[in-house]
């Protein structure tokens, strides 16, 4: 199969950029990167809370007893939800834990919640900034 001939000069073969200039874009692209990177991960980072459930301690037929972490700034309030399951995993408590401003970063708390039935472990179901009263 013959392929068509193209006139000279017309259609160009295509050029490659000369080495430096690739390393320059590639330079300048990967710092963007990095850039946009450090960006998007400081803007949607602050006001996070992280969380840790430490232990639990089964109090009675019940209760039961969460021990917990929450790193959070130092000004904010924050609301955890807590909860206690049985052995097949079923909830039976919940509760709530307003943790205010204080001195540290890192704040330790214990909680006993009460129960229907008897609880196989408790934990930390999630914690969220709390959202100041409307006046």
């Amino acid at each position: 199969m013959n392929t068509p001939r193209r006139p000279p000069g017309r259609y160009d073969e295509r050029r490659r950029l000369p080495k430096p200039v690739q390393i320059g874009a590639a330079v300048i692209l990967g710092a963007l990167l990095v850039g946009l990177s450090f960006f998007a991960f400081d803007r949607f980072s602050r006001g996070r809370v992280q969380y840790a459930t430490l232990g639990y301690g089964v109090v009675s037929d019940t209760a039961v007893e969460v021990r917990f972490e929450v790193r959070k700034d130092l000004t904010a309030t924050v609301r955890c939800v807590l909860r206690a399951l049985d052995r097949n995993g079923a909830v039976v408590g919940t509760g709530q834990v307003l943790l205010g401003p204080s001195e540290r970063e890192a704040v330790r708390g214990a909680h006993e919640l009460t129960t229907t039935s008897r609880a196989a472990t408790g934990e930390v179901s999630g914690c969220v900034l709390a959202q100041p009263a409307a006046p």
